[in-house]
């Protein structure tokens, strides 16, 4: 049941076209205007990708209410 619904909030963070560490990012920035992330890197690569959530912006409202629902359940399976 865990499973399911780490891959149910994996597929709702993805279905804009974010990567995860992009749709992390966005969550952030989306959630809360006061805070800054500060996204870590060993690669240019990973730079680059992190760098993407500036194009691909920020999670739908759609996305958050969805999310909000999924971590409530969350919360739940693990009280």
């Amino acid at each position: 049941e865990q499973l399911e619904l780490l891959a149910d909030i994996r597929g709702i963070l993805t279905s804009e076209g974010h990567t995860l560490p992009q749709a992390a990012l966005a969550w952030l920035l989306t959630y809360s205007d006061t805070i800054i992330p500060i996204p870590g890197f060993k690669t240019l690569a990973q730079i680059q990708d992190s760098a993407g959530v500036l194009t691909k912006g920020l999670l739908t409202p759609h996305q958050m209410a969805l999310l909000d629902e999924r971590l409530t359940a969350v919360e739940i399976l693990i009280r």
